[in-house]
């Protein structure tokens, strides 16, 4: 290795990089976890759930009957989801 000493003496004194597990870095992979991300947040099964949740916290100002029929139409949706996914 032919440098000057003075080049030799700032390349010691750098931190060490260490390589990452390419995982970790690999721009396409951080990409296609983000888009499942996205997709698993904005999939139907799960506004579904938001919703049922929602309903939950309305049920003391809904009337039972209507509160019963809404639960089971979200039940229904969600068999419809698992068969379509």
């Amino acid at each position: 290795m032919k440098l000057p000493d003075r080049k030799l003496v700032h390349l010691a004194k750098r931190p060490e990089l260490h390589t990452q597990d390419s995982g970790e870095t690999d721009p396409n992979n951080m990409t296609a976890n983000l888009i499942l991300m996205i997709e698993q947040e904005a999939s139907l099964l799960n506004c579904l759930n938001q919703v049922k949740d929602v309903l939950h916290c309305l049920k003391r100002d809904i009337d039972p009957p209507e509160y019963q029929v809404l639960c089971d139409l979200i039940e229904l949706l969600k068999d419809a989801c698992v068969i379509i996914e």
